[in-house]
């Protein structure tokens, strides 16, 4: 018997240690059997104990993702507790979408107010996909609760909709089709507003590196400018050209920040930390040149001006030196503000071509998704001919395939006779003869002649379908590889967090200034990054598996594909599938 898999859509995972962590945590929990995390596909995969309950479970995994600070949905929402009772004993599931919600506070209202209800027994309301899952109580009518939790919405200041149960076919296909249609929005609408934000990132920067370190190029500043001249002017303009870029890199410390602060620091703590520290830092000491007036710096031979400074002077100075070492007040700016910004910038750009890769790689399983039509033509009791969607099909109903056409679903032929192209199934290149009484596959093109044909699979059960699925569960799945790569991934963020405070340290301790330790600190921490490691392994299942196919070679998951990588010999039962598929002239042989 095929175990229970609960498959949920996860949201604002950003490296490796963010799926390491979700598994971590839900791996531990005492109903969860086992459990898996794509960074790759946004998707968790849990397998419940069998004397679970789906429904309970389902909830908390949600809860304990959010807690983590990431948002989870259901993908296949499960049974209803107690699913298995007689009928009507068991409770009843509504399914609505919610708008009008812009924060958590929104979606915490709803359920707090729906969950209040007396005939609803849980409630589960998804920000990330505007949709709230209400569970009924035992014997309680859908129908009344339904205009209940309507009308106990409405008064919030949202809009809600029962959205309706799905048929046979719209689980198969057509959910498939949504799930799609919906990352790719989503990955879509990351990749737009990671553009967006590399304008201001890379206008402002570029200027800003070259002011800081445009002398060491030969481009000399203006006196102006000239941090030798107008130290203050010299670090406020680079404070202004800075500002920009840190507002168009503020998800690192919207996301870096809060994670560290639930002890589960991402790779976006890492930038957060290291670019705010050298923020800090160059802001501190662009306050105290403000403090002291801006005296120009004196070279170290040359004369003190500590004794011409006014008393606000000498206290900035004094506290200045005191904390940073003899004399860095008056030696001019040590000013990290072109550090911070680039770094900002060029993470960024990673995280923009990640996003680009991620959304490419999603591409495979979409040519497969479009195998299948829409609609179909069903023909009418009187031997007419209807169109219809293709989630109104059901087992029995007549379908006519016109030639050109892709058969929609599976069935058997009833009347005519055609070329059928089955090579998205076998691969074979030559149509194959279809006449009464030959099976049809959904997603095949018909050639030639007319087909009818007499429905037999639907939805989730047709073939299509289930290698639609196949592909699905290949690309979200691990390679014994991505295990390791993972639990490095978990223990990474903390090591090299602890790394770069003992690197500064150490040299800090060692004679140093604060300048130079800071240095240190922020290299070891915006340098290391765990992400490469995390999504080199899922994206490459990714791009394998759906590419395989389109090319008709299906993997069953990434150890499947980790392991072809051993094989030395193939043995194949025809020759049909290694051949090019398009006859030509290899020889001429005369006759004699």
């Amino acid at each position: 018997m095929s175990k229970r898999v609960l498959e949920f859509s996860v949201g604002g995972m950003h490296c490796a240690s963010c799926s390491a962590r979700i598994e971590r945590v839900v791996g531990a929990m005492p109903d969860v059997e086992s459990v898996s995390v794509s960074l790759a596909t946004d998707t968790a995969s849990v397998v419940p104990r069998p004397e679970a309950d789906p429904a309970a479970l389902s909830s908390a995994v949600v809860k304990a993702v959010a807690d983590l600070g990431f948002s989870a949905e259901y993908l296949t929402p499960p049974p209803a507790s107690g699913a298995g009772s007689p009928a009507g004993q068991s409770g009843s599931v509504l399914e609505l979408a919610v708008s009008g919600m812009h924060c958590a506070a929104c979606s915490a209202r709803i359920e707090r107010v729906v969950g209040a209800l007396p005939e609803v027994e849980n409630v589960s309301v998804s920000l990330a996909s505007n949709t709230a899952r209400v569970e009924l109580a035992r014997l309680a009518d859908p129908a009344v609760v339904s205009a209940s939790v309507l009308a106990a919405i409405s008064p919030l200041g949202f809009s809600a909709e029962v959205i309706p149960p799905a048929g046979a076919a719209a689980d198969g296909l057509s959910e498939a089709a949504r799930r799609w249609e919906k990352r790719d929005r989503e990955q879509r609408a990351e990749l737009t507003a990671r553009k967006r934000d590399l304008y201001p990132a890379f206008a402002f920067a570029l200027p800003l590196l070259v002011l800081s370190m445009g002398e060491m190029a030969g481009l000399p500043l203006p006196k102006f400018l000239d941090p030798r001249h107008s130290p203050l002017t010299f670090a406020l303009v680079q404070l202004f050209l800075c500002l920009p870029v840190l507002w168009s890199g503020r998800r690192f410390f919207l996301l870096g920040l809060p994670a560290l602060w639930r002890k589960s620091p991402t790779m976006d703590s890492l930038v957060a930390l290291g670019t705010g520290a050298a923020f800090l830092y160059s802001l501190w000491n662009t306050l105290v040149l403000a403090l002291a007036g801006s005296v120009p710096s004196a070279t170290p031979h040359g004369p003190e001006s500590a004794g011409h400074a006014a008393a606000g002077v000498q206290t900035a100075a004094g506290l200045w030196d005191m904390l940073f070492g003899v004399g860095h007040a008056m030696h001019g700016p040590e000013l990290y503000y072109e550090s911070a910004a680039v770094v900002i910038a060029l993470v960024s750009l990673g995280k923009y071509m990640e996003s680009r890769s991620r959304l490419r790689t999603s591409q495979a399983l979409k040519g497969l998704l479009d195998l299948a039509p829409e609609t179909a033509a069903r023909v009418t009791a009187d031997g007419g001919e209807e169109t219809v969607p293709l989630a109104s099909v059901v087992a029995g109903d007549i379908l006519r395939v016109r030639p050109g056409g892709r058969v929609p679903v599976d069935g058997v032929v009833v009347e005519g006779s055609s070329f059928v192209d089955e090579s998205m199934l076998t691969g074979e290149s030559m149509p194959v003869e279809k006449k009464a009484g030959d099976t049809l596959a959904g997603g095949t093109m018909n050639q030639r002649g007319a087909l009818t044909m007499r429905t037999e699979r639907v939805g989730s059960d047709t073939v299509l379908a289930r290698i639609i699925r196949l592909v699905q569960d290949a690309q979200g799945s691990k390679a014994p590889i991505a295990g390791l790569a993972d639990r490095v991934s978990f223990y990474f963020v903390p090591v090299v967090m602890a790394l770069a405070v003992l690197a500064g340290l150490f040299w800090l301790l060692h004679g140093d200034s604060a300048a130079f330790a800071l240095r240190v600190f922020v290299s070891v921490m915006v340098i290391a990054c765990p992400c490469a490691m995390g999504l080199a392994t899922p994206m490459s299942i990714m791009v394998g598996t759906g590419r395989g196919a389109q090319l008709g070679v299906l993997f069953k998951n990434g150890a499947a594909l980790e392991q072809a990588s051993r094989v030395t010999a193939m043995v194949f039962d025809k020759t049909g599938t290694l051949t090019a598929g398009s006859p030509a002239l290899v020889a001429v042989l005369p006759l004699s």
